[in-house]
């Protein structure tokens, strides 16, 4: 792997950051929320109201750290933003962003199960801040993507096709045969015959 991709798709990931906290600050100026933060704090802060959320956001998790611990705070990044976004792409007509977060999901997935199946993890020193580390840059600068072609991919490819090959054609029949059943049944009555 070379580490000139890997820059560059850092710098990418920090560029796309500052556009997106950019077009936030943007589309909250326009708001009744961003209106009267104008009118009552900015002249005597000077902070974007977009910078000001985050800083919000950013207390809310160190709270949830403190009161809940380091897993929750995980799962708060590993799962919040990733929901919004994949929810997001599949209202865009594009298929890229559908890759990218159908692909951050079964990296995220394989990486749940195998943190599930060893508890030495957990004897790690500094183990949460690295799964929040790895987990950001699954999800803001494509990491899924490069996660999945390299390791995933390669090691799932020969165990699919060999799958395939065994259920292939049982399983092909019967979901051919129950989505035609489904087509060919009125709308009506398709609740009435489960």
């Amino acid at each position: 792997m070379k580490f000139d991709n890997v820059f560059g798709d850092v710098q990418e990931g920090i560029k796309n950051f500052r556009d997106s906290l950019m077009s936030i600050d943007q589309s909250l100026q326009e708001t009744s929320l961003g209106r009267l933060y104008e009118e009552k704090f900015k002249k005597s802060t000077k902070i974007p109201l977009a910078h000001l959320l985050i800083g919000i956001v950013l207390l809310v998790l160190l709270i949830t750290l403190l009161i809940s611990g380091e897993s929750a705070v995980c799962n708060l990044i590993g799962f919040v933003y990733p929901f919004y976004k994949s929810y997001e792409a599949l209202k865009t007509p594009q298929k890229d962003d559908d890759t990218q977060w159908l692909t951050y999901w079964i990296v995220f997935a394989a990486f749940i199960v195998v943190e599930s199946l060893s508890f030495l993890f957990n004897w790690i020193p500094f183990y949460y801040l690295f799964k929040v580390l790895f987990l950001i840059w699954l999800a803001y600068f494509k990491g899924a993507l490069i996660v999945f072609q390299h390791v995933l991919d390669p090691a799932l490819d020969t165990s699919f096709n060999k799958c395939k090959k065994i259920f292939g054609s049982s399983s092909s029949m019967s979901m051919d045969s129950s989505s035609s059943m489904s087509r060919d049944q009125p709308s009506e009555d398709r609740g009435s015959s489960i």
